[in-house]
């Protein structure tokens, strides 16, 4: 399945790498522009936002819909 994974990071200056190798460990990557990574994954859209929300605060958003 391909999905497009789109974030608000509402706290500027924080480290968000770990979000991006969070991303990634879900299949094949592809960081689209500054907020947004196209992926293809065997994984369910429900199991990856569930997963990214563990590597950001608390207040950000993140939104994750297959394509």
């Amino acid at each position: 399945m391909k999905y497009l994974i789109t974030y608000d990071l509402l706290d500027p200056g924080q480290d968000y790498s770990e979000l991006y190798e969070a991303i990634q460990s879900f299949g094949d990557a592809r960081h689209g522009m500054q907020n947004v990574w196209f992926l293809e994954s065997e994984s369910s859209a429900t199991e990856i936002r569930d997963d990214l929300k563990l590597h950001v605060d608390e207040n950000d958003k993140i939104f994750v819909c297959a394509i």
